[in-house]
């Protein structure tokens, strides 16, 4: 007697097939381990508990090894690609873990998303597109909004999130290519209109004049350092906080603050840290 496919789900060009039911599905070890560039599926499979792992008849193919929920956890965190950003492993174990597994849990199968989001990119590629702006963008603020900027323009989107799968490869040419030195579209004529104007308190620049140090200067490395532990551990969100700490313009406000005589580099909190983080 064989065991109908519970479902077949693809990720970018790798096919995974799944058997047994929603309490306990089992996944094709081939299938998987090809996934996380695992050669000898054999020796794998010897690593995991009797339990986690098992023959079964798939049809026409004939026997298949098959491993549980349980031993497809254990297969990712001994891949050490599946921990490495910016691997096809490490956005494979993303996608898994925060799609299909949940999915699976809660309907029975793995359903792909409403045709009209179907080509959009996954979280694991999300990620992919922030890692490649960080490494072109150089932690330079304006790079970032140039970037980001630059990308919506480039496919006519709102934000970076509704890139379809298609358009994923040629987005990461993209971003190594860009021009950070020329705006994402022609300036336009400047307007004649007076920009509005308020009066405020000594003490709200002050606060601000602090803010700006906490956030480009004393917490900048640890919140970074936060992010990318997040991300490790598939925090939700944390691609939406990475969004948030580098789209904010600090450099711009910084700017701002200096012309209103607020300076950051006047406080002396700053100067005690510029004098410890001399390079």
């Amino acid at each position: 007697m064989t065991t109908q496919a519970l479902t077949n789900f693809t990720f970018e060009d790798c096919s995974i097939r799944v058997f047994g039911d929603f309490i306990k599905p089992l996944f094709v070890a081939a299938d998987v381990c090809k996934a996380l560039s695992i050669q000898n599926v054999t020796q794998a499979l010897q690593s995991l508990a009797p339990f986690e792992r098992s023959m079964l008849n798939i049809g026409r193919q004939g026997n298949a090894n098959v491993v549980t929920e349980s031993g497809l956890y254990t297969l990712i965190l001994r891949c050490r690609d599946a921990v490495k950003e910016g691997t096809f492993a490490y956005r494979f174990r993303v996608w898994v873990t925060n799609e299909v597994l949940p999915a699976i849990r809660k309907q029975g199968f793995y359903a792909v998303q409403k045709e009209q989001n179907s080509s959009l990119i996954t979280n694991a590629q999300q990620v992919a597109i922030q890692q490649a702006v960080a490494r072109r963008a150089k932690k330079t603020a304006v790079y970032y909004q140039t970037i980001y900027r630059a990308i919506k323009v480039r496919y006519q989107i709102p934000r970076y999130t509704e890139l379809k799968q298609s358009q994923f490869e040629d987005c990461l040419r993209f971003i190594e290519t860009v021009d950070l030195s020329v705006p994402e579209a022609p300036a336009s004529e400047p307007t004649k209109t007076e920009r509005q104007r308020y009066v405020v308190y000594a003490d709200f620049l002050k606060t601000l004049q602090v803010f700006c140090y906490y956030q480009r200067y004393l917490f900048r490395k640890p919140l970074m350092q936060a992010m990318r532990v997040m991300l490790a551990l598939d925090v939700p969100d944390a691609s939406k906080l990475w969004d948030v700490v580098n789209n904010l313009n600090f450099v711009e406000l910084e700017r701002s603050l200096d012309d209103l005589g607020f300076s950051v580099k006047d406080l002396d909190c700053y100067k005690h840290w510029a004098l410890t983080h001399a390079a």
